[in-house]
């Protein structure tokens, strides 16, 4: 007699073992040697600074058009796992969105998610804004263009790298902008 295996799920089937949580500062600042570290942990101080952090070290990164990011961003909170969805950045002026996910993937494989849809190779530095809360909103009342879209419940976690391919592949199609 043969059984059938359930269909599988990009995310585990038990609860995510959540590690002790760093400032959103450090937590991103720690890719860096400890000098820039430090000064890192000054400069965010200013409204709007952005820094180039390292990707790579402790978590790849995703980069999307802001339509595909957006679209997968409503359609993973909509599966209300909010330990599961981690930092979420928009980039207003290059019209992208990066996802800061779990390492290990293979390059080719979110290029084959859509269009203009890639894994950023290690070392590669993303501009980042400081991601703490009380800094999220602007002293101006003005978005920033460079901002947080979503920080995750426990800084030390990052989604599954999986989980977001998943969500990619049942999204419908959503055109480059400029392309039509």
């Amino acid at each position: 007699m043969t059984t059938t295996q359930p269909p599988t799920s990009p995310l585990p089937t038990t609860r995510r073992r959540v590690r002790p949580t760093l400032p959103p500062a450090l937590y991103l600042a720690r890719t860096l040697d400890r000098h820039d570290r430090d000064r890192a942990l000054v400069t965010w101080s200013e409204p709007g600074t952005l820094l180039a952090i390292p990707t790579g070290h402790d978590w790849d990164t995703t980069r999307m058009p802001v339509a595909t990011g957006l679209t997968a961003l409503a359609h993973l909170q909509a599966d209300d796992r909010p330990d599961y969805l981690e930092p979420v950045l928009l980039d207003t002026a290059r019209q992208v969105t990066y996802w800061l996910i779990t390492r290990g993937t293979d390059p080719e494989h979110w290029s084959a998610l859509g269009p203009g849809i890639c894994l950023i190779p290690p070392g590669t530095t993303v501009n980042m804004p400081d991601p703490s809360p009380d800094r999220l909103p602007t002293p101006t009342g003005q978005p920033e263009p460079v901002r947080w879209l979503h920080w995750p419940v426990a800084t030390s976690t990052l989604t599954p790298a999986a989980w977001l391919a998943s969500a990619l592949t049942d999204l419908p199609a959503t055109p480059l902008a400029g392309t039509a």
